[in-house]
């Protein structure tokens, strides 16, 4: 368990100041940019520690993308049409794997796919969290798997969106190279049907879905080399 990839550490990144006066035309879009750089500072704060509120720790980046929404979508017609702020915002991130200068990308896109992939990352440290105890509780193994349930959708969305970020995959770590993404993805998956076998183990389920869960989970660790 001391390679698990949930103990490798979150992305580091500067802070943002969504410094727009140049292109800002009102006080109300102002204060959109004071919301955004205050609610993603108040985000980032949450996870430096896994055992923060899962609630509140939810509600905070529910409500930094929503206001960034705007910068990713065109928020003045129905559908998906890209914003013209996209390329507005100049963010840095780093990588979660390998020590390396920051990457800055003028890029909304860029922005939201790091923030999901911090969140992703805490679910995992805090699913681990909560499961490190001799004893779990039932409720506490269900918020657990919810946790690695929840990271591995967030894997698979960044997965699908990563081609919106031109070059970030051309060197091996990089947090956008789609291989670290299904292994990301996949230790997700596999920690979560872990917690499935013990619970179907506890309810003394037949031997052969126990079998067939177990066989299954190992395909998984075996296919990312754990």
């Amino acid at each position: 368990m001391s390679h698990w990839f949930h103990r490798n550490p979150l992305k580091a990144t500067e802070f943002s100041k969504f410094d727009l006066k140049h292109v800002l035309k009102n006080e109300h879009s102002s204060k959109i940019c004071g919301e955004l750089r205050l609610r993603r500072d108040k985000f980032l704060k949450h996870l430096e520690s896994a055992s923060s509120d899962l609630e509140q720790v939810e509600t905070e980046f529910n409500q930094y993308l929503s206001l960034l929404y705007g910068f990713l979508f065109d928020v003045t017609i129905d559908g998906d049409k890209e914003s013209k702020l996209r390329y507005l915002l100049r963010p840095t991130w780093g990588n979660s794997m390998i020590e390396k200068d920051g990457i800055v990308l003028s890029d909304s896109w860029f922005e939201a796919l790091n923030i999901c992939y911090n969140m992703a990352l805490w679910y995992m440290k805090h699913g681990a969290w909560v499961s490190a105890k001799d004893e779990v509780k039932d409720s506490e193994a269900k918020t657990a798997h919810c946790c690695l349930k929840k990271a591995a959708g967030l894997f698979e969305f960044i997965k699908e969106k990563t081609d919106l970020l031109c070059g970030l995959d051309d060197f091996s770590g990089n947090d956008f190279n789609m291989n670290v993404i299904k292994s990301y993805l996949n230790q997700s998956v596999a920690e979560a049907q872990e917690i499935a076998i013990a619970r179907a183990i506890e309810l003394q389920h037949s031997p052969s879905l126990i079998s067939k869960l177990a066989t299954e989970t190992a395909r998984i660790y075996n296919e990312i080399g754990i």
